[in-house]
């Protein structure tokens, strides 16, 4: 339009606030990310058993099961 004015080139100091801001929020992502996988890790294995009984029960003991529906459904028959 007729009536605008360029607007300025950001500066150094910008840019710089800019890609510090970036790298920061990546970083914090990544570790994020590292954290959950840590934890599927470490509740996959304390939710393990040496029989289909005991891998169900671990799960339900671990929080893993939470419904009651789910855990008649795949809980051995007796």
């Amino acid at each position: 339009m007729s009536g605008d004015v360029p607007a300025a080139p950001p500066s150094a100091l910008e840019v710089v606030s800019f890609v510090g801001k970036t790298v920061g929020a990546g970083a914090a992502l990544t570790a994020a990310v590292y954290l959950l996988r840590k934890v599927c890790l470490i509740m996959a294995w304390k939710s393990g058993g040496a029989s289909h009984a005991e891998l169900v029960n671990n799960l339900r003991k671990n929080g893993i099961i939470k419904s009651d529906k789910v855990y008649e459904v795949i809980r051995p028959q007796t």
